[in-house]
């Protein structure tokens, strides 16, 4: 359909009835600027004036959309406009359909490709470990697929002993080594490609193998890092949940015969800050016998010491926002982690009911 030539074709049907645009634009009506863009060919009439203009004009309206009167010669054309029109019009539907169909995909491609990269791209781990004097905990590590965000955590040393060094590697391939310092204090921020300490592509493997060496006096002690992942982005649809809360207690384990500590509230800390001498406005201790607990209010941690002979020989510390503890037997060499919220116990697990047993007894033993 030519535009221009159904512009003059409607001038020209307009002047022979002597109408003048705003006439016109009376009779039919509409504005007099729209019939002087149809006679212009920058726009054309809808379907309802296409109807009035040949009842007024005295034409058909394929004549109109022609451009030009019926005769022997056109007559094919003038018969076939509609089905050209409409061929028009379901081309332009196709382009759109398929238009939007493409913008459907890559929205699918992006959407997916968003999902693949982000899901489980942030984790959280927590970091503990232990020595014959000295163990590192409330270590934690934060990775994205761009960031790492590493502290090792408190170190605390049997006797108080004055650290020099510290090395931390790994031993996925012979040592590399992430860090030498002389500080005893750790806190690693790397991002990916830029000067890396750890290596994002195989940083499972860097993790599984990750040792401490810490020098003091002239002596060196090596430390396993227990590694364990404590959160990680996997939840399709995030839905906040509430928990009811009692009071602090103890509850049978359906899969053993021991105790396990399964909810800890605010109840509990009252109790502590309570029955515990306080030492400043952060922390609090208990002592009997040969047991000491140490808490602090800020950390949420609890520290239990076990001591034989003037020196200790057990040792926990019970993170209560993660309901986690670690275990170390220096006598025995025995070291473990246990999780309270899943009854799963990591690492050296030998008897490891008996002594979250006993764990339970001091705790509950130390608020009566």
């Amino acid at each position: 359909m030519n535009q221009n030539k159904m512009g003059l074709f409607l001038k020209k049907l307009r002047e022979n009835k002597n109408y003048t645009q705003e006439q016109l634009a009376e009779l039919i009506p509409i504005s007099r600027q729209a019939i002087s863009k149809w006679e212009r060919g920058l726009a054309i009439p809808d379907s309802s004036v296409l109807v009035k203009l040949s009842s007024l004009f005295n034409v058909s309206i394929n004549e109109i959309l022609l451009g030009e009167y019926i005769t022997k010669n056109n007559i094919n054309d003038i018969n076939q406009i509609s089905l050209k029109l409409y061929d028009e019009k379901n081309k332009k539907s196709k382009i759109i359909k398929i238009l939007t169909i493409i913008i459907i995909l890559f929205t699918i491609i992006f959407l997916a490709y968003y999902f693949i990269k982000s899901y489980k791209a942030v984790k959280i781990y927590t970091l503990t470990g232990f020595s014959d004097n000295i163990e590192n905990c409330e270590g934690i590590m934060v990775k994205t697929n761009d960031k790492i965000y590493f502290h090792i955590g408190d170190i605390v040393t049997k006797n108080n002993l004055s650290i020099n060094s510290i090395v931390l590697y790994s031993k996925e391939n012979g040592s590399n080594i992430i860090l030498n310092t002389t500080k005893d204090y750790i806190m690693i921020t790397d991002e990916n490609g830029y000067n890396e300490y750890f290596d994002f592509d195989n940083i499972n493997n860097t993790l599984n193998n990750l040792y401490m060496d810490i020098y003091y006096k002239d002596k060196k002690e090596t430390i396993k890092i227990n590694v364990n992942e404590d959160y990680v982005n996997d939840r399709l649809l995030f839905v906040k949940t509430i928990k009811n809360i009692d009071n602090a207690k103890f509850t049978e384990n359906e899969n053993n015969d021991t105790y396990v500590l399964k909810v800890i509230d605010e109840n509990l800390i009252e109790k502590i800050k309570l029955k515990y001498s306080k030492i400043n406005n952060d922390n609090y201790n208990y002592s009997k016998d040969n047991i000491e607990i140490n808490y602090s209010d800020s950390l949420k941690n609890l520290q239990i010491t076990i001591s034989e002979n003037k020196s200790f020989i057990e040792y926990f510390v019970y993170q209560l926002n993660k309901n986690f503890v670690s275990y170390k037997n220096y006598k025995d060499n025995v070291s473990f982690n246990y999780f309270f919220n899943k009854s799963k116990c990591e690492n050296n697990c030998k008897n490891y009911q008996t002594i979250i047993q006993k764990f339970n007894n001091i705790i509950l033993n130390s608020i009566k």
